[in-house]
């Protein structure tokens, strides 16, 4: 399609050019190349945040496809990214997003990192969650967005106790 409506992608198809891709890397590969970026920038907060005397608190944001007993409208929005409007790999990403947590390798990598001291995972708080939390893949209801916001308090509150 998109050689068919660009002239400068026909060009470069028909060039012969193979340093240009449309197509998406398979998430597996988005994952693992994200994973020691995304560990830097949590070490470079935490440096931060000691070298300026704040606490910084690190939240794992959770996603659609970690949950179990989607409701109705919740399934249609997989089926949309899935089957109808592939924009983020179709139903081979939702199918390693539902069967993996993005972010074990993150955690690990976190818990042995002296550098980092608090990173919370909530991209399973809905797992069990019959009811609606979602209104997109990462967007939440505002229900969903009440009970992070719950999760997060407390875990707040629980290291700045303990820290005492």
């Amino acid at each position: 399609w998109a050689g068919r409506k660009s002239a400068l992608i026909s060009a470069l198809a028909r060039s012969g050019n193979k340093g240009i891709s449309i197509a998406q890397r398979p998430i597996d590969e988005c994952v693992e190349v994200a994973r020691p970026m995304v560990i830097d920038h949590l070490i470079r907060l935490e440096r931060l945040a000691k070298g300026f005397g704040f606490n910084h608190y690190q939240f794992f944001q959770p996603n659609l496809y970690r949950k179990k007993k989607p409701t109705d409208s919740e399934a249609k929005v997989m089926s949309l990214y899935d089957d109808i409007r592939p924009i983020q790999g179709g139903r081979e990403t939702g199918d390693f997003l539902r069967e993996n947590n993005v972010y074990d390798d993150i955690i690990k990598e976190c818990a042995s990192t002296a550098d980092i001291v608090s990173v919370t995972d909530l991209s399973d708080i809905f797992r069990e969650e019959s009811e609606r939390m979602f209104y997109s893949l990462v967007h939440c209801s505002d229900d969903g967005y009440q009970r992070i916001a719950r999760e997060m308090i407390n875990v707040i509150a629980d290291k700045e106790l303990a820290s005492k």
